[in-house]
This record gives structure tokens, C-alpha cells and sequence, in this order.
């Protein structure tokens, strides 16, 4: 996993500075739009993380009823 995240980030780090000499952007307009990005895709892992959560919580729940259910049928 480390291997894939290096590579990834070597070739993120390729492509912003391509796109920045294409583009002619000096560093500060990169950093402003990697800020922007980073804060999207914050709110990406944030979404994941929540429905994550939701479904622990739901299979915790489902369990939790059919502890019930099978005390019901013993009782």
C-alpha cells in the first residue's frame, strides 16, 4: 500500500507542475487551488466516514434485534 500511495503522489505531484508551467501559474494560484481541492475532497472523506458510521450502527442494530428475537422465541 505504501508503494501505491508514493507512485500516487509522485504522479499527482508530476501533474500539478506540468499543469502549472502549461498554464503559467505562479505557486500561490496553485496552492489556492489546491486548497480548494483538498477542502472537496475533505468533504468527500467526510461523507465516507458518516456512511461508514451508519452502517456499522445499522449491522450493530440488526444484531441487536435478533438478540431480542431469539429471547422472545425462548421466553
Amino acid at each position: 500500500m505504501e508503494s501505491k500511495i508514493a507512485t500516487a503522489q509522485a504522479e499527482i505531484i508530476k501533474f500539478i507542475e506540468i499543469t502549472a508551467r502549461e498554464y503559467q501559474l505562479p505557486p500561490f494560484v496553485v496552492v489556492g487551488i489546491l486548497s480548494g481541492l483538498t477542502s472537496d475532497w475533505r468533504a468527500k472523506e467526510l461523507v465516507q466516514v458518516v456512511e461508514s458510521y451508519n452502517g456499522v450502527i445499522q449491522q450493530l442494530n440488526e444484531q441487536l434485534q435478533k438478540g431480542d428475537e431469539k429471547e422472545d422465541v425462548h421466553n
